[in-house]
């Protein structure tokens, strides 16, 4: 801008000595949010090793159940044959 031959040039600079803390608490923030981020992490881990135990254990025992049941049927049979044989009736099995 000229005014009477001289030249004049300005400068404005914007430097936030405090800006209400809204810095530092923004840093707060970022923190909490990670931690809750692996807190929900962690927590989500825990849950899906409980789930595949359970299963887990849902499958030993369903194997359990089926070798039992699958005994306990040939067990009639085999006590009939037995019974049978020790009577000398072996053609007379139900």
């Amino acid at each position: 801008m000229r005014a009477n031959g001289r030249t004049q040039i300005g400068l404005s600079l914007s430097i936030p000595i405090f800006n209400a803390m809204r810095t530092k608490n923004q840093v707060r923030i970022s923190e909490l949010s990670i931690k809750n981020q692996e807190y929900a992490i962690n927590k989500a881990e825990k849950s899906l090793r409980k789930e595949i135990q359970q299963a887990f254990y849902n499958a030993l025992a369903a194997e359990q159940k089926y070798l039992a049941s699958k005994e306990t049927r040939s067990r009639p049979l085999g006590l009939h044959l037995l019974l049978g044989k020790l009577r000398g009736r072996t053609n007379d099995i139900i």
